[in-house]
């Protein structure tokens, strides 16, 4: 899964919003900043590692602290870079055409809010390292290997708590899915007046159920489980003549996509009394 999984998946779900541009700016510029400062950092514990330095009290050369911090150069540093290069994607797209219409992803901004605090705390902890220069070569092996060893162990706890919450919404969506969201996406009909539009007769307790149901979905922001009504905008959606449809009776237009399967647009018709 990585570091910042869920944060580059609503990228690629969501369009750039113009309410988030100062937070992409942010983000850009953090993960900018902490890329060339850690490359830095490592390099320099590489070339200390190198001249195989020791200290009268001490014969550690911090080869083992340069395994030990293996994951900053193999992980963290390349998702930085991916991650400043996302960010900056989107704050361009602002000159260009970002999202004004639809309302802002809320699951989107709090998990940019969660990477900027996230990677504040590593800020924090790079801070200790001023003045390094002004050490001994043996003092600077201490000091870089006991900071970016912890820094590795805070990404090691954001990945463990990230994979826990992963795993949970995978087994919400695979095993809780429930069996009327799934019998309409598996077992919605063509419409006998226009065999390319899907139907599915819902009676009223049903629709209410759903509208539930979808809120639970959507805010686990998993591309392979998505329900987007027509009218996103209203809490409660209600049957109307759409025009734009070949099915000209009341119905409400919704588009549902489950296990990674095709999406799926699906005009759900009232059965009994709405």
């Amino acid at each position: 899964m990585g570091l910042f999984y869920r944060l580059l998946k609503t990228f690629e779900k969501n369009k750039a919003h113009q309410e988030l541009l100062e937070d992409y700016v942010l983000l850009n510029e953090i993960t900018s900043n902490l890329y060339q400062l850690l490359s830095r950092l490592r390099k320099l514990h590489e070339e200390l590692v190198a001249l195989r330095i020791s200290s009268q009290k001490s014969q550690r050369t911090g080869g083992l602290g340069l395994d030990k911090t293996l994951f900053i150069k193999e992980e963290l540093l390349p998702k930085l870079k991916k991650l400043s290069s996302k960010t900056e994607q989107r704050f361009l797209t602002f000159t260009s055409n970002l999202e004004k219409k639809e309302p802002v992803s809320i699951i989107e901004k709090d998990e940019i809010h969660k990477v900027i605090e996230f990677l504040e705390k590593i800020q924090l902890l790079l801070h200790r390292l001023e003045g390094l220069e002004e050490k001994k070569p043996y003092e600077q092996i201490l000091s870089l290997e006991e900071v970016l060893k912890e820094v590795v162990s805070l990404c090691h706890d954001r990945l463990s708590k990230d994979q826990l919450i992963q795993d949970l919404i995978r087994r919400v969506q695979e095993e809780e899915i429930s069996p009327l969201l799934r019998d309409i996406y598996e077992n919605s009909q063509f419409h006998p007046l226009s065999p390319t539009s899907l139907i599915y007769y819902l009676k009223k307790r049903d629709l209410r159920r759903l509208e539930k149901e979808t809120s639970r979905i959507n805010a686990c922001a998993d591309p392979n489980f998505q329900v987007e009504w027509r009218k996103w905008w209203k809490g409660r959606q209600s049957p109307e003549v759409d025009q734009t449809t070949p099915i000209k009776s009341p119905h409400i237009n919704i588009t549902i996509k489950l296990f990674g399967g095709p999406k799926k647009k699906i005009h759900l018709i009232p059965k009994g009394e709405y």
